[in-house]
């Protein structure tokens, strides 16, 4: 199922919102003062533009942050599905009521980012690390992925303002989150995740969903979240790239039997799972499309070789079959992989936390 998470919005009509209790205070020296107020599930940002000869105020607008699914819910481990939208935006105009008592319903403000999600039940945090392995070998467009934080893999903003990510849920939230209903719910989850930013980009995936050639004029949160076919018109080239993976053998098969071959050779579970991921890389582009120096390339036959493993030979299945463009293999994700596995072969006395699945 999918649904939305981050909407950031402005109200751009000028209001004298100077009496709010704002946490901060920038100014620039074009004439620019930026004020800022965090709250738990809201974050606001006033900007108010002035002429730095006469200090007249030339432009004001108020932007709001938040996480749609947490207001709602509490938490974004639930997605919040286009049903419960309306409810959402309410919620959300009571939490902005108690900073702001004039403001206007958030539905009317205009959007600057919506962030779309779907959420892919793996069943465990092994097969997710399998997925994430594999996708990082795979452009998303001309686009080169890179590996952030709790093994994430991301597609920076391109010329359109989308931005994507793949990764485990469990993993982002782990180390900061209470309540264990919530951790069950969040293990084995692949979340997918592609964010659109500007009016340009956001009108282009509302007209691709209404399938309008274009669209100009005012925009508003309510016109734009009351589209149903919008999450899937942000989602789409992600959403093809991580069907293929996830529908391909390569998740079908026994990733423990898979595993323990390499576990057998002297590998680490963390490096088995990568392994993986490597040999769909191979079996769809092969070993000379990989784009790694002759060392890695080596390194990495010689690792399948100790394995008794032959990633041309195993029937992993055609993984960018259902794309209607090949995606090639990306050489600064895979160089990524190996500096990675190259850092695991080093002796180190750190000792990280285990974290287990059930």
């Amino acid at each position: 199922m999918q649904g939305y998470d981050t909407l950031v919005a402005a109200w751009n009509e000028p209001r004298d919102w100077s009496s709010t209790p704002w946490q901060s205070e920038t100014r620039s020296i074009s004439g620019t003062v930026k004020h800022i107020l965090n709250r738990e599930k809201v974050q606001y940002t006033r900007i108010v533009s002035c002429d730095p000869a006469t200090g007249a105020i030339r432009q004001m607008g108020t932007k709001f942050q938040c996480s749609l699914p947490k207001v709602l819910y509490g938490n974004n481990v639930q997605q919040l599905p286009f049903s419960d939208v309306p409810a959402a935006l309410d919620a959300l105009h009571a939490l902005i009521l108690e900073d702001f008592p004039d403001a206007p319903h958030p539905s009317e403000a205009t959007p600057r980012r919506v962030d779309a999600t779907d959420n892919r039940l793996l069943g465990s945090e092994k097969r997710v690390s399998v997925a994430l392995a594999a996708c990082q070998a795979y452009k998303l467009g001309r686009t080169k992925p890179y590996i952030g934080d709790s093994k994430s893999v991301n597609w920076p903003q391109n010329s359109s303002g989308h931005r994507s990510k793949v990764y485990s849920k469990f993993r982002e939230i782990c180390m900061k989150e209470d309540d264990l209903n919530v951790l069950a719910a969040a293990e084995g989850v692949l979340r997918v995740e592609t964010g659109v930013s500007g009016l340009k980009g956001i009108r282009a995936d509302y007209a691709k969903a209404l399938s309008a050639s274009a669209l100009h004029g005012d925009m508003s949160v309510g016109t734009l979240l009351a589209c149903s076919g919008l999450t899937e018109a942000i989602l789409g080239p992600l959403n093809g790239i991580v069907d293929s993976i996830v529908e391909s053998e390569v998740m079908t098969l026994n990733i423990s039997q898979f595993m323990q071959r390499f576990i057998d050779a002297g590998y680490s579970p963390v490096k088995a799972y990568s392994a993986i991921g490597y040999a769909a890389a191979v079996k769809e582009s092969g070993w000379e499309n990989l784009m790694l120096t002759r060392q890695g390339i080596h390194k990495l036959k010689k690792e399948f070789k100790a394995a008794g493993i032959d990633p041309l030979e195993l029937e992993l299945g055609p993984i960018m079959a259902r794309l209607s463009k090949p995606h090639q293999a990306s050489s600064l994700a895979l160089r990524r992989l190996e500096k990675q596995q190259l850092a695991e072969d080093e002796p180190s006395t750190a000792v990280a936390p285990a974290v287990t699945s059930s």
